[in-house]
């Protein structure tokens, strides 16, 4: 029988203060995708990033977010906010707006109400560069082919493992092709070895991301698609001027029509491409 190593202090303060990813968490958050304080993006190329583990009482270290992503032709702006329908079960009227559409028996207008439907999008705190002692905590958002690939490893003892033990846990390096929805592709391999966190401070300074799912309510969800400032909706306003602010929303005689949610099916941005950049997210 293979002897076991003692545990150092650190090492042991480690597995106290940190929970895990267990089997069952991932077949819990499965289901649900199968039905540094700034955001990182995974570039064209190679990227090093190490995920951190969830603190004792987070369930999990990924949170799920179900967003609506709207572009509107009334907008200069896209609408952007999190679907109360499927996190709270309220009222959406994005999602409202998108049942009527798919009842029409037209195909463009059921094309459309699929651009009204949230995507799911999972967020992780990560170290980009990891091998550098003064980086920050970064939120890596990304869709179901990175997640599905991270469960792969997870599961694999032999050639994976628990990539998220802050002592004995290992990088993951993400190579990503494409830069638009149709040719975009993520292929994430584990590091050849283990490693301990280069800065244990990391763990205390990731943030809740739970906390970044703020559901709105019917009222704030039409302010949004009216074109008002965000900032204005959520309480975070700081008097500044809202440079995309809209002129309101017209409807098909180009009368004011505050209740009119119409989609754009015309040619894709860069913010398109930045927020639905997977091929697979449905």
């Amino acid at each position: 029988m293979k002897e076991t190593k003692a545990m150092t202090k650190q090492e042991t303060q480690a597995i106290q203060e940190y929970g895990d990813w267990t089997p069952e968490q991932i077949q819990k958050e499965t289901k649900e995708i199968g039905s540094g304080g700034e955001f990182w993006k995974a570039p064209v190329g190679r990227s090093t990033v190490r995920f951190l583990p969830p603190k004792v009482g987070w369930p999990s270290p990924f949170v799920i977010q179900h967003q609506h992503f709207i572009r509107l032709p009334t907008q200069d702006r896209p609408v952007v906010f999190c679907c109360p329908q499927q996190h709270e079960g309220k009222q959406c009227l994005a999602c409202q707006k998108a049942d009527k559409m798919e009842t029409s028996g037209n195909r463009k207008d059921m094309d459309n109400a699929k651009k009204l439907r949230p995507q799911k999008r999972i967020l992780a705190n990560v170290i980009v560069d990891p091998a550098e002692a003064n980086q920050k905590v970064s939120v890596f958002t990304f869709g179901k082919t990175v997640y599905d690939q991270l469960k792969s490893i997870r599961a694999d003892d032999e050639n994976g493992g628990n990539f998220l033990d802050p002592v004995k846990g290992f990088n993951m390096v993400i190579n990503r092709v494409g830069t638009g929805k149709d040719d975009t592709r993520y292929t994430v391999i584990p590091a050849r070895g283990t490693s301990q966190l280069a800065n244990m401070d990391w763990l205390a300074t990731q943030r809740d991301l739970r906390k970044m799912i703020r559901i709105p309510t019917v009222d704030q969800q039409q302010r949004l698609i009216d074109g008002e400032d965000p900032r204005d909706v959520w309480g975070d306003g700081d008097g500044q001027p809202y440079d995309a602010r809209s002129k309101g929303p017209k409807d098909a005689n180009g009368k004011d029509g505050k209740d009119v949610i119409d989609v754009d099916d015309g040619k894709r941005t860069a913010e398109d491409d930045l927020f639905d950049d997977e091929v697979d997210l449905d």
